[in-house]
């Protein structure tokens, strides 16, 4: 094994350890790449430089408009009450006279729907964490679930974060991937593949999910605030009609996967729509608990969702940029070369390529952006005629498997804000983002094998 593949091997497992352990990877993902750089015999002060901050300036420029618009939206919704409408309108219509496991069901089956809508809706997947948590923890209080299992009901939305036709980052980098190598795909590409892989990750991460809360109720286990704030009674708050809080969701949703027109238009389409119908609903408070008029109340709430923002495309952008910089070392041209040269069937090359870089990285985007072109140019050198939207759509699923590893700042977020540890409540976290995701994405790997010309 070459010095500049043990630099790689060794700067993405500190990575992985650093991060996990709390460092941040802002700065975690420069000082590994500097590592792979000097092992790689490459100058150090170039490699960051030029190679590091043109990764970031990359994929920065690929998901500017989904992250930035995606936050104002999800911070919209929260603040409007539109949420709050959504899941007290799900809750009065299917909770009310239910008791025992069968309440626990229904109410995991209404967070699978309120995440579906956010996902479907055009809520980034970072900040939806933000705008279901009062949710989860709502639903956790009125049913008796423990406390631990609020991440999971946090990730219930995972079976869409890859699903045809959702406005989420997977969808639009795997399009603009595909598209750079000339082939001409949508959002709604592959589209049974991904039915079928929505419907494995929702059914098994809901039963999965079921069993444990059922389980840990049957040993005697039962919610408790704990150290977690409790949420202000709302009953008394204004809320937007159920209906009328749809229509932003429904909006981004006909943009973007009805109309194909650009995330960017299709977001904005949703914040407009929000504000016109429910700005009124804002909580006219500033910052500093004091009474405000409706324009300072909108002005809070819009620059809430864009400090959010920073930070979001930040989490996203570290992990990319690194890979940017192994992307360029020889070894890892050598390592594509072996790769390459396997005798496996074209779709799960798709699958091995974009889950061995995500398992690395945590950074969907950058296998996406890596593995996709890689296995195209496979493709076209060995002469096969690949099916375009069976790469899009594998490469999707995969993409979201092994992203949400235990050092994955997502997962350290939900933990964060449910006031739990890996050992309370990442085995279910790992069921439902891991292990039902692997198994969508094989599925699609599978059916692609069995029927190539499948759409």
């Amino acid at each position: 094994m070459s010095l500049g593949l043990i630099g790689i091997i060794v700067s993405l497992v500190l990575f992985l350890l650093l991060v996990y352990i709390g460092f941040s990877s802002y700065y975690v993902s420069a000082i590994c790449a500097v590592i792979v750089a000097v092992t790689n015999t490459m100058d150090p002060l170039s490699a960051f430089t030029e190679t590091y901050v043109s990764g970031i300036y990359g994929i920065m420029t690929s998901l500017f408009s989904i992250v930035f618009l995606g936050c104002i939206l999800g911070r919209i919704f929260t603040d409007t009450g539109a949420a709050t409408s959504i899941a007290d309108m799900l809750v009065k219509s299917f909770l009310k006279n239910q008791s025992g496991n069968r309440k626990i069901g229904i109410a995991l089956f209404i967070m699978l729907i309120i995440g579906g809508l956010f996902t479907m809706g055009g809520i980034d997947g970072y900040v939806l964490t933000f705008t279901l948590f009062p949710v989860a923890l709502f639903m956790s209080e009125a049913c008796d679930i423990p406390r631990r299992f609020i991440p999971g009901l946090l990730v219930l939305n995972c079976a869409f974060m890859a699903a045809p036709g959702a406005p989420q980052i997977t969808n639009v980098i795997a399009v603009s991937a595909m598209n750079s190598m000339g082939y001409e795909v949508s959002a709604t590409s592959g589209m049974v593949s991904g039915i079928v892989g929505a419907v494995i990750i929702a059914v098994g991460g809901f039963l999965t999910l079921y069993i444990m809360i059922t389980k840990a109720r049957a040993a005697g286990e039962h919610f408790e605030y704990g150290p977690v704030q409790k949420i202000p009674d709302a009953t008394e708050r204004k809320l937007p009609n159920f209906f009328v809080a749809l229509l932003p969701l429904i909006a981004v949703f006909v943009c973007y996967t009805v109309l194909h027109l650009n995330i960017a238009i299709a977001l904005t389409a949703g914040i407009l729509i929000n504000l016109a119908l429910m700005q009124q609903y804002i909580p006219r408070v500033s910052p500093h608990g004091t009474q405000c008029s409706g324009i300072a109340a909108i002005k809070t709430t819009l620059n809430a969702g864009a400090d959010q923002f920073p930070g979001a495309l930040m989490m996203i952008s570290a992990p990319a940029a690194l890979a940017a910089v192994i992307q360029s070392t020889s070894a890892f041209q050598g390592l594509t070369e072996i790769l390459a040269s396997w005798n496996i069937n074209i779709y799960l090359f798709v699958f091995l390529a974009v889950a061995l870089i995500v398992l690395f990285t945590s950074s969907p985007p950058a296998a996406l952006m890596v593995s996709i072109p890689l296995a195209l140019s496979v493709a076209q050198a060995r002469g096969i005629d690949i099916n375009p939207h069976a790469v899009l759509r594998i490469a999707a699923f995969t993409s979201i498997t092994f992203e949400s590893l235990p050092w994955n700042g997502t997962v350290l977020i939900c933990q964060s804000m449910s006031k739990t540890n890996h050992l309370q409540s990442y085995p279910a976290y790992f069921w439902q983002t891991v292990v039902w995701t692997t198994a969508a994405a094989l599925a699609a790997v599978l059916l692609y094998v069995m029927i190539p010309g499948l759409i």
